[in-house]
């Protein structure tokens, strides 16, 4: 599947998302999640600053409180 289509699909989702990213991503920028958060409709986004690719094994405790927060239903300041 090329990238277009991946690109559509990606559009159609309207459900709760938590986008989940590490500023410090060496492999895989930034810009993604603020794309990913854009084109999902009823999705958040929380870039942590200080965090590389796979933020949720580089700090476990700031990424469970926001994923807590997610699942309450609370809003998610970027």
């Amino acid at each position: 599947m090329d990238n277009t289509a991946n690109q559509a699909q990606i559009k159609q989702l309207d459900l709760p998302t938590l986008i989940l990213w590490g500023a410090q991503d060496d492999l895989i920028p930034v810009e993604n999640a603020k794309l990913f958060h854009r084109d999902i409709a009823n999705s958040q986004l929380k870039v942590f600053d200080n965090l590389g690719h796979v933020p949720h094994e580089e700090d476990p405790v700031a990424t469970v409180k926001v994923v807590k927060q997610f699942l309450l239903g609370e809003q998610i300041n970027e």
